[in-house]
């Protein structure tokens, strides 16, 4: 279904009240940044991680994006791609003792064949059993990420979508999740909702930021404890500089040194008018800080918000439609609000089909659990009947089904998902690596001259 997009200048009023206050917000242009960001956001439901004698010699790379995603700066504090990663990295010495483990058997039978190994090889059942306990270990660290993930992302998500906000048929777990309705209209009030939590700043985040300009608050003159006050006070406001505008932080950091210790010998004389001659050049030194630092630290503080919510809406509803909520739901809202009649039909057009979109998704993210859930269990299933000579055909069915869905889930969420729609591409699933190898090895087969001989003939 194809609609008009509804052409608005102005953003929504409640998108960054920090301009109100004198405070400067992320700029369209820091934000347009932001969506190459997205296409890095670490991924954890792509594929399950199962069991197998190949996965020592992957996982060294496999480790790679979840070590770059916790090592980042993106997005303050733990944010849900940092905590999955942190859940497979954890995860990776289980992965590789059970590969090892599973290895021993492939090793020792290819040497028999070799003449390399004799009949009997010591630990070797041992090596079994390592291998079977540490598969089962992995499967319910799979089966720990997949309940997380659709318990805290997908099924609120969906729940949200499908709820009548004025009834409030919403299940009794997921009222936290959603707000009270602000709205009256029920279309405005599900976009509201989703502006809220993964584009705007909530009034708790605005508040967050805007706690920043206390502390540049001047020395209260009556107060005891002025030296120990005016010492945290310029610590914690370094900190947030180092931390936020790493650039101002050796300008902001030499004007204290010139000035702090003449400060603290004015606070600590007993001379009641050195005591208020010093207060008076800490507050001008507060007031110093504040006109160079206050901005740049609420601005990136900002955008450090509004790149984790973004990434956090990536992870559930994949990075394309996530950069589509981000470009076109803030001109959606005002058009809803604000616009002429024209303009409101045309974006509850839009709306419907926006929304139409995320729901889309969210089955789509359904559907891949289910695959998840049915790899993880087969592949549990097989292994359980492994040390069982009898339930040999069992398992070995068992473990290739598992696998058989562990591919479907991942060309599921590779080809189906990261498309729009219910269409499959073939193209998107396979890895990158792949597809530059195989343009740098036709390319230089192209560039090759041709062999005299073979021109002649």
């Amino acid at each position: 279904m194809s609609c008009t997009k509804v052409a608005l200048s102005s953003p929504i009023p409640s998108a960054h009240r920090l301009a109100q206050s004198g405070a400067a917000c992320a700029s369209e242009d820091s934000r347009s940044r932001a969506y190459s960001l997205w296409d890095d956001v670490y991924l954890r439901d792509d594929f399950v991680m199962l069991p197998g004698s190949t996965n020592a010699l992957s996982e060294p790379i496999a480790l790679i994006e979840p070590m770059m995603e916790l090592w980042s700066s993106k997005g303050p504090g733990i944010t849900e791609a940092k905590c999955d990663a942190a859940i497979r990295v954890i995860q990776s010495p289980f992965i590789i003792t059970e590969s090892l483990a599973s290895a021993i058997p492939v090793v020792h039978k290819i040497g028999r064949l070799l003449g390399a190994c004799k009949p009997a090889l010591d630990g070797f059942a041992s090596a079994i059993q390592a291998s079977i306990i540490g598969g089962l270990i992995l499967l319910g660290f799979e089966a720990l990420i997949e309940t997380k993930d659709l318990i805290f992302h997908t099924l609120p998500l969906l729940f949200s979508l499908n709820s009548d906000h004025e009834k409030g048929n919403i299940p009794k777990i997921f009222q936290t999740i959603i707000a009270k309705n602000p709205e009256s209209d029920p279309l405005i009030y599900k976009l509201s909702q989703l502006d809220r939590r993964y584009i705007s700043l909530t009034d708790r985040e605005e508040f967050k930021v805007m706690g920043k300009e206390n502390l540049f608050d001047p020395l209260d003159t009556q107060a005891e404890s002025s030296t120990a006050r005016f010492s945290s006070r310029t610590d914690a406001i370094l900190q947030e500089i180092k931390t936020h505008c790493k650039e101002l932080y050796p300008t902001c950091s030499s004007l204290v040194k010139i000035q702090r210790e003449e400060i603290i010998q004015g606070l600590t004389s007993p001379s009641l008018r050195a005591q208020k001659d010093a207060i008076g050049k800490a507050n001008h030194l507060f007031q110093k800080l504040k006109s160079v630092a206050l901005v740049p630290i609420q601005k990136a503080l900002t955008d450090s918000l509004i790149e984790s919510k973004n990434r956090d809406l990536a992870i559930r509803v994949r990075p394309w439609l996530a950069q589509q909520i981000d470009e076109t739901l803030p001109n959606l809202l005002d058009a809803l609000r604000n616009g002429t009649p024209q303009e409101k039909e045309l974006a509850q057009i839009e709306a419907k089909e926006l929304l139409k979109k995320i729901k889309t998704q969210a089955i789509k993210k359904v559907i891949g659990h289910v695959l998840g859930y049915a790899a993880i269990s087969l592949t549990i299933t097989g292994l359980a009947l492994a040390s069982a000579v009898t339930a040999y055909i069992i398992m070995t069915v068992a473990l290739f089904s598992g696998a058989g869905f562990g591919i479907a889930r991942y060309l599921f969420n590779k080809g189906v998902s990261d498309s729009e729609g219910w269409r499959f591409n073939a193209d998107i699933c396979i890895p990158e690596i792949v597809k530059k190898t195989w343009r740098w090895y036709f390319n230089e087969t192209a560039a090759k001259p041709i062999d005299a001989k073979r021109r002649s003939f």
